[in-house]
């Protein structure tokens, strides 16, 4: 994990935040579902995406950038810093993956007790 936290860069930092605020919120929200966290879940899962994939995108053009001071048989390392850069992106997904499904629980916990008060 250090690895890849070494690897992505400084982009990282801010999806590991936005992906646990939106972890907590979605797991409070699977405990206690309430209709007004729904927003501020779906908002926190769309930045932590947005953030990892600003970040790849970041990462790549550095890496387009450091080719002009490359010799032309070394170019090759442009394939290194993209694999680099995708940390971003596979770790935003990866990180947003729970907070996704415990927001369905939640949301589905909710449809349910709503659907029995209307049975009533």
């Amino acid at each position: 994990m250090s690895e890849i936290i070494h690897e992505a860069g400084w982009p990282i930092y801010p999806v590991l935040l936005l992906s646990g605020i939106a972890l907590l919120l979605s797991v409070r929200h699977a405990l206690v579902p309430q209709r007004s966290l729904q927003p501020l879940i779906v908002g926190f899962i769309a930045a932590t995406i947005a953030m990892g994939c600003l970040g790849t995108a970041l990462g790549v053009q550095h890496s387009i950038g450091a080719i002009r001071e490359v010799a032309p048989e070394m170019r090759w390392i442009f394939l290194v810093g993209l694999g680099e850069s995708l940390n971003n992106f596979s770790a935003s997904l990866f990180l947003a993956l729970p907070a996704i499904l415990a927001a369905a629980i939640g949301s589905w916990k909710m449809a349910r007790r709503i659907e029995a008060i209307d049975a009533r």
